[in-house]
């Protein structure tokens, strides 16, 4: 049905769809990312559950490294499987671990 008041030369555009600005949503498409902080630098990845080999992999850090997140002004250590479930903006910290060899 038409809407009686709407002008049929200027029809009005379509609502917009999915999620507000700024929203990350896991279940977005697999070209979503969301941006984490390692060693200073910013990392684009796609939102949900990693395992911290994953995070350093898209760091590009040697999977010898240690990985830490920051929690409330604290170093948390990850062991490689651990899971972080990363919504943007999470902080980690990555170092040679105290076998590997430079």
């Amino acid at each position: 049905m038409k809407n009686p008041n709407q002008n049929p030369n200027h029809p009005l555009p379509d609502p917009p769809h999915g999620p507000p600005p700024g929203h990350c949503d896991p279940h977005d498409g697999p070209h979503s990312t969301v941006t984490i902080v390692v060693n200073d630098a910013k990392v684009s990845i796609r939102p949900g559950a990693h395992t911290a080999d994953e995070i350093k992999r898209a760091a590009g850090v040697p999977m010898a490294y240690d990985l830490d997140q920051k929690v409330d002004d604290t170093l948390k250590k990850l062991g490689p499987s651990d899971k972080v479930v990363l919504k943007g903006g999470e902080v980690f910290v990555a170092y040679p671990s105290d076998g590997a060899s430079s």
